[in-house]
């Protein structure tokens, strides 16, 4: 219907695209309240920026840890079929510090904790994850300046796609 607006525009994505959006049309995502006056203009009715604004004002940011644990839910058990592997995140910062992902058996699963022998080690600080998982950052550029280690290049690019971040 005209002039309504989806309720699903924001809650329906991830929450780095939802931090994009507050960052680039509702202003800084390090305050924990957005006024929505950055790009008020760019809407005839303020009405909509208004909704907008509710829901991401009230959303929680999702920490790097957070993001691990999430793994196991965004990747497809028939992709994991012959595959096993173990990597250890050693993230600092706030939101960050160790976990381990397994995948073995068709399934894949994380954990608190550095458990078991790893192919990959992957060490960063919790904004520089972050900024490479939302795309501020080029992992590449990141690996090369130091902000990314990650012991098993290979292993982790054989996997980045299976876990959603390519």
């Amino acid at each position: 219907m005209p002039g309504e607006f989806s309720h699903n525009l924001i809650t329906g994505f991830p929450a780095f695209h939802r931090e994009f959006f507050i960052e680039n049309y509702l202003g800084s995502a390090e305050g924990s309240t957005y006024s929505g006056e950055k790009h008020r203009h760019y809407f005839r009715n303020s009405k909509i920026i208004d909704f907008l604004v509710r829901q991401v004002s009230n959303e929680k940011v999702m920490t790097a840890k957070e993001f691990l644990f999430t793994l196991p839910d965004k990747v497809r058990p028939e992709t994991l079929d012959g595959l096993e592997t173990t990597f250890h995140f050693d993230i600092d910062g706030d939101g960050g510090g160790q976990v381990t992902v397994h995948v073995k058996d068709g399934q894949c699963t994380a954990e608190e904790g550095l458990q078991g022998d790893a192919k990959c080690v992957v060490k960063a600080k919790e904004d520089n994850l972050m900024k490479v998982l939302k795309g501020k950052i080029n992992p590449l550029m990141a690996i090369l300046t130091g902000k990314l280690k990650i012991s098993n290049q290979s292993e982790m690019l054989k996997y980045a796609k299976i876990f959603g971040l390519m």
